[in-house]
C-alpha cells in the first residue's frame, strides 16, 4: 500500500470579514473537499494548543497522522493523489484528543472525478446540519430516516453541494437519525447520528 500523503500548509494571519448578511455563516474549523483527491483544513480562529490530524483507511487503521502547532488562523491541504484506491476518513482532534471535525473521501476508481464528501452535525435540539461537497455538479437526493422510517426526501438539481439545517419534529429520545445522500453519478452514502 502506498502511504504517501503530501501535506501543504499555508499560514493566514488575517481572515476576511464580510458585512453581507446573505453569506452562510462559516464554521471556525472546517474540513472540505478541495479537488478530486485533496482535502483542505480551514482553521479560522486562533488554535488553542496542538491539533492532530489522523487519516484512517476503510479498515479503521491509521495510515497517516499530522501534528499541527499554529498560533494564528491557517489553512492546510492534504493531498491523497498518491494513496491507494479506497475510502479514507480524515479526522481533526484537539489537544485533549476530542474529535473536532471529520470527513470521508472515496478514492475508488468508480468514484474518481465524481467525489462527494458528506457530513452531518447535530447543531441544536433535533437540528442537524447536512454538508455535502462535490467535485462535479450533479443531481442529488437526500433521504432522512428515523429508526429506519423514511421522514423526508429532497432533491437538488445540478448541485455542487448542500449546506442545510434540518429540524426533525417530534423526534424520539435516543432515536437513530440517518441521512442518505445519493447522486445521479452513482455516489451513495448513509450517515447515522444518535439523537
Amino acid at each position: 500500500m502506498n502511504l504517501m500523503i503530501v501535506f501543504l500548509g499555508v499560514s493566514i494571519n488575517v481572515m476576511a470579514a464580510s458585512n453581507d448578511t446573505s453569506v452562510v455563516e462559516r464554521k471556525p474549523i472546517e474540513l472540505k473537499l478541495a479537488g478530486p483527491d485533496k482535502v483542505q483544513l480551514v482553521h479560522r480562529a486562533n488554535p488553542e494548543g496542538l491539533l492532530y490530524i489522523k487519516i484512517y483507511n476503510d479498515k479503521n487503521a491509521v495510515v497517516a497522522n499530522d501534528r499541527i502547532s499554529k498560533k494564528n488562523p491557517f489553512t492546510k491541504k492534504y493531498d491523497f493523489s498518491q494513496m491507494d484506491a479506497g475510502k479514507y476518513q480524515i479526522a481533526l482532534y484537539d489537544t485533549k484528543g476530542k474529535e473536532v471535525e471529520s470527513m470521508e473521501i472515496d478514492l475508488n476508481p468508480a468514484s474518481t472525478g465524481k467525489l462527494v464528501a458528506t457530513r452531518v452535525r447535530l447543531v441544536g435540539e433535533n437540528q442537524y446540519k447536512l454538508l455535502v461537497s462535490a467535485a462535479n455538479p450533479s443531481d442529488m437526493e437526500v433521504y432522512i430516516y428515523e429508526d429506519g422510517n423514511l421522514l423526508h426526501v429532497e432533491k437538488f438539481e445540478n448541485a455542487l453541494g448542500i449546506h442545510k439545517i434540518y429540524t426533525i419534529q417530534n423526534s424520539k429520545y435516543k432515536s437513530q437519525i440517518e441521512f442518505k445522500v445519493k447522486t445521479d453519478e452513482g455516489f451513495s452514502n448513509l450517515i447515522s447520528v444518535v439523537n
